[in-house]
C-alpha cells in the first residue's frame, strides 16, 4: 500500500505543477482575470482504505472528488460544504459563458455558490454505478450517507462526521428512522432520475451472492461488504 500511495501521491504532485503553468500562462497573458478555471476529477481511488483499491463504491475514498474554482466571480480562499458533481459543470461554465444548455440536464449552475461559498446547491446528493448484479446507488444530504447494493440486498449509514466510515449504522436501532427516511429518498430519487433497474415494485432489487469465499480473504475489516 505505501508503494502505490507513493507513486499515486507522486502523480498527483505532477499534475499540480502541470497545473501550474497553465495558471501561470493565464497571468503571464493578462488573461486570469477573465478566465474560469475548474478543476476535478472523474472519481477517487480507494488506495487501500478497508484492503480495497479501485473505484465504483460509494465509499468516501472513491465517491468524493477535488473540487476547485478560480477567477471571475468566485470568493478566492474560501471552502464550502455544497454538495456538488460533475453534472454542475456544464451548466456553469455555459452560465459563465453567457448561454445556457439547449436542452434539460441534471446540474446546476454554481455560479452562486463560487460567489457564496455559504449557499447550498441541493438538499441531498444522489450518485449510482455500475448496473445488474454490480448496481448500487447512494444518497448523502452531507451529514449522513446511505448506501443501497443489490447483490445480498446490503445497506450502508454513515455518519459523515466519521470521514473514514468505520461504522456501519445500517443496524443500529437508533437510526433506524434515519435510515427508513433515507431508504426512501433513494428510492424517489431512482425514480425521478429514471434509474428503474434499480427498483423492484416499491422496494430495491436484491440478489444473494454466496459470500463464502470471501471469508479466506486475508483482509480485515471488511466483514459485511459483500465486495
Amino acid at each position: 500500500w505505501q508503494v502505490i500511495r507513493s507513486y499515486y501521491y507522486g502523480s498527483i504532485t505532477f499534475l499540480d505543477a502541470m497545473i501550474g503553468r497553465v495558471l501561470d500562462h493565464l497571468q503571464r497573458r493578462g488573461l486570469a482575470d477573465r478566465t474560469l478555471v475548474l478543476f476535478t476529477a472523474d472519481h477517487g481511488d480507494l488506495l487501500g482504505d478497508f484492503g480495497s483499491c479501485f473505484k465504483s463504491v460509494h465509499l468516501n475514498g472513491s465517491v468524493r472528488i477535488p473540487f476547485l474554482a478560480a477567477g471571475p466571480g468566485v470568493a478566492a480562499g474560501r471552502v464550502s460544504q455544497a454538495l456538488v458533481g460533475l453534472q454542475d459543470l456544464l451548466p456553469t461554465l455555459a452560465a459563465a459563458a453567457g448561454t445556457a444548455p439547449d436542452r434539460p440536464v441534471h446540474g446546476r449552475d454554481l455560479g452562486g455558490v463560487l460567489a457564496d461559498p455559504g449557499k447550498s446547491v441541493r438538499p441531498f446528493y444522489y450518485a449510482t454505478t455500475r448496473n445488474g448484479l454490480s448496481q448500487s446507488a447512494m444518497v448523502c444530504d452531507g451529514a449522513w450517507k446511505y448506501i443501497y447494493t443489490e447483490a445480498n440486498g446490503v445497506e450502508e449509514l454513515y455518519d459523515q462526521a466519521d470521514l473514514a466510515e468505520r461504522r456501519n449504522a445500517a443496524t443500529d436501532p437508533n437510526q433506524r428512522e434515519r435510515r427508513e427516511t433515507m431508504r426512501r429518498q433513494l428510492a424517489d430519487a431512482a425514480r425521478t432520475f429514471g434509474d428503474e433497474g434499480l427498483l423492484e415494485g416499491d422496494g430495491f432489487k436484491k440478489f444473494m451472492v454466496d459470500r463464502t469465499a470471501f471469508l479466506k480473504l486475508p483482509v480485515a475489516g471488511m466483514g459485511w461488504r459483500w465486495y
